[in-house]
């Protein structure tokens, strides 16, 4: 099965507010046919779309500040809120803190009528 056309909705595009990120729990299909937990972050910057996995390269450990928080208005960054190290919201390099140089995993995204749908995984979908 050629996974990269294959399109998962995560929600309505006026779902993620602009210029911020909104972050979803979701479920990954492993080749093993084992079942993982796999959270997100979808950010919506202006009229691009990015997502993904919460987990910073420092640690592993989620990015978000507070539940749902992962940008600050003042900075055109995704920021750790464990270690505040600042990532580019159009990349996910480390361009400052301790993993400066290395890159959050990024997912493939697009808007399809209006939904944020993620390409190229096997995901587990609502019963």
């Amino acid at each position: 099965m050629n996974l990269t056309n294959i399109a998962f909705s995560v929600c309505p595009i006026t779902d993620v507010p602009n210029r911020k990120g909104k972050g979803f729990s979701l479920l990954r299909r492993g080749a093993d046919g084992i079942d993982s937990p796999l959270h997100i972050i979808v950010l919506r910057w202006d009229r691009r779309i990015f997502a993904y996995v919460n987990s910073c390269p420092h640690q592993k450990s989620r990015l978000d500040w507070e539940e749902g928080v992962f940008t600050d208005p003042n900075s055109p960054h995704l920021i750790c809120g464990k270690h505040g190290a600042d990532f580019t919201i159009d990349t996910g390099t480390c361009v400052s803190g301790p993993c400066k140089g290395r890159d959050l995993q990024q997912l493939q995204v697009t808007v399809i009528e209006g939904d944020v749908c993620l390409l190229g995984l096997e995901l587990v979908e609502d019963a």
